[in-house]
């Protein structure tokens, strides 16, 4: 039949998978970045869902941001295939890569990824560069607007959450400072406030709570000598409690307009996002005038 014909005579390029890699991104547990310029950074999955950084210094990392960087090498499109000795080792970059993704799976194999050279008398807006990946035996063609995590720092992919635990697994929540303001979880009640015993009429103890545990960060800035000092002995302390955990946030008095926050064990400052912290703060200061500051 026509249609058999026409499959049985298609070059065998046109039966190649044109993912780059063979392995999904739910099997990546570890990626280390190398790039010529020096530029790299490793980071590696904490159970399911989190990720941590390595390299250049161990944090917290975005899992969001972080599982999109495999999922693009994953998913990154072949748009060709080069014939063995067609194209060598050094003419394509590849043995001085531009980049190198050293995966490492959970079963314990590892792929590398390098990305050489642009790709001589190719269209400019796609923007091609030879590539090879173990397990693939041919030089390829990738794009690089497929790769959205090159001009990337380790930096761009911290976790700007104040807390790492969601407000299902807490049962306590402490402010002390210029505030003093404790919210505890009763079975079957809710979150009530702890102190003051009295708090104004229309304080929301479950609003509060919710707005505390879901504070995040605008950006993840270095620590500072400056940053440090003021953290030291923070404006306020915030303490969320629960059955088999417990973590602090030191929170900074607000400076030139901005505000800044780190967690216990990290070592970056967190630069609060404005009017999410103006509303805590000023629930704070509300629900503590209710009852004796201590």
């Amino acid at each position: 039949p026509e249609e058999m014909e026409k499959a049985v005579l298609r070059a065998s390029n046109n039966f190649r998978l044109r993912d780059l890699l063979w392995a999904g991104t739910q099997q990546v547990w570890r990626c280390d970045l190398v790039r010529r310029n020096g530029d790299g950074f490793s980071f590696k999955r904490i159970g399911d869902e989190e990720w941590e950084i390595s390299t250049p210094s161990e944090d917290r990392g975005n899992g969001d941001k972080l599982q999109d960087l495999p999922h693009d090498l994953s998913l990154c499109q072949v748009f060709s295939f080069f014939p063995e000795g067609k194209v060598d080792s050094k003419a394509s970059g590849l043995n001085k890569p531009m980049m190198e993704a050293r995966l490492t799976l959970d079963n314990g194999q590892k792929i590398e990824v390098k990305l050489g050279n642009k790709v001589p008398d190719s269209d400019p807006e796609k923007r091609l560069v030879y590539a090879s990946a173990t397990g693939r035996p041919s030089i390829m063609s990738v794009s690089l607007n497929s790769l959205r995590f090159l001009k990337k720092s380790a930096g761009d992919y911290r976790s700007l959450e104040c807390f790492r635990h969601a407000l299902y697994d807490a049962d306590g929540i402490t402010v002390k400072g210029e505030a003093v303001v404790e919210i505890r979880r009763a079975p079957k009640k809710g979150w009530k406030f702890a102190i003051p015993k009295k708090p104004p009429t229309g304080a929301d103890a479950s609003v509060l709570a919710a707005e505390i545990s879901e504070l995040k960060g605008k950006e993840a800035d270095e620590l500072t000598v400056e940053r440090a000092k003021d953290l030291l002995q923070p404006a306020y302390t915030v303490t969320i409690k629960g059955k088999d955990f417990q973590e602090s946030l030191a929170v900074g008095r607000e400076v030139d307009g901005k505000r800044y926050a780190k967690a216990g064990g990290r070592k970056c400052a967190l630069l609060l996002k404005a009017d999410q912290w103006n509303r805590i703060g000023a629930a704070l200061t509300l629900v503590a005038k209710g009852g004796k500051v201590q």
